[in-house]
């Protein structure tokens, strides 16, 4: 993913325009929010990788926070998809598409609405690590992270996080050893490496190693990639909806696939005689298996 810059420009401001490539009807039905990072002595270059990933991340995390919310009813994340639509040639703005332009617009309604009221701990509390992290970036950069949110011809509403962005919420987060299971989709980096993950619900997480076993754990996982894994670790959640703030990986678990066939033969093996007079159609169901005693 290249991100261009225009390194001329202290202020970069990038107004709001049509996309051609966009049909019509993709315009009334889809809501588009951009966002900018402006600043004096800002440029675009200066930003790195990691922070354009965690700025995009933490924009989809205010989002899918919210949505339930103002849909009336829960929503898992992949309810309602919101991708990253483009990336500005002109200078440093980010631009997302949701395809359900009524609810993603009056979620968005929302969180304007809320944060020129100051009233980010109204929000729920992963909206308030988005917009935490969303400010950190802000601060980092000393810049104003803009949003403008529109669906065709409608006005655009706006929003702002400041490097003084007030979040009263505190948050309070939960320290314990636990397993996670998920697929290995990338390993790499230095001081020190990191391990991404698919979860099995479908949710990606970027992994710690542990310090004194980091290159080992690289090692490891990565002769397990694309594949799934088990693995134990520390994980720091949020004590307020329990959702996962990061994990660091102390060590793999001695777990892997294994077909349907030979999961019951090796089951019935260990068994012995106890299987003895089960009926012979016993066969519906789901089999999960986890060695090692984890």
């Amino acid at each position: 993913m290249k991100v261009f810059s225009d390194a001329s420009a202290h202020s970069i401001d990038i107004p709001m325009a049509d996309h051609p490539s966009q049909s019509a009807s993709a315009e009334r039905t889809s809501y588009h929010i951009e966002v900018r990072l402006t600043g004096r002595e800002f440029s675009a270059e200066r930003v790195h990788a990691r922070d354009a990933a965690a700025l995009i991340a933490a924009v989809e995390a205010l989002l899918t926070a919210v949505l339930p919310q103002i849909a009336g009813a829960p929503a898992g994340e992949n309810d309602i998809v919101i991708s990253l639509a483009e990336l500005r040639p002109t200078g440093y703005a980010l631009v997302f598409t949701a395809p359900q332009s009524g609810v993603v617009e009056r979620a968005f309604a929302h969180i304007a609405e809320t944060l020129r009221a100051g009233r980010v701990d109204a929000l729920p509390a992963r909206a308030v690590d988005g917009v935490r992290e969303i400010r950190r970036i802000a601060r980092k950069y000393a810049v104003e992270v803009e949003f403008a949110g529109r669906s065709g011809r409608r006005g655009t509403q706006r929003a702002a996080v400041v490097p003084d962005t007030r979040i009263d919420s505190p948050v309070v987060v939960l320290h314990g050893t636990t397993s996670l299971y998920g697929v290995v989709v990338r390993v790499g980096g230095e001081e020190p490496p990191r391990a991404r993950l698919r979860l099995i619900n479908g949710k990606m997480i970027t992994c710690e190693l542990a310090h004194r076993r980091s290159w080992a754990l690289a090692r490891e996982l990565g002769g397990r990639l694309y594949q799934l894994v088990g693995v134990r670790g520390e994980a720091i959640t949020n004590a307020a909806d329990r959702s996962l703030i990061s994990f660091r990986i102390d060590r793999l678990l001695p777990y892997s696939m294994t077909g349907i066939d030979r999961a019951l033969n090796g089951i019935a093996e260990a068994a012995g005689d106890a299987l003895a007079g089960l009926p012979d159609d016993l066969t519906g169901g789901e089999l999960s298996m986890r060695s090692g005693g984890e």
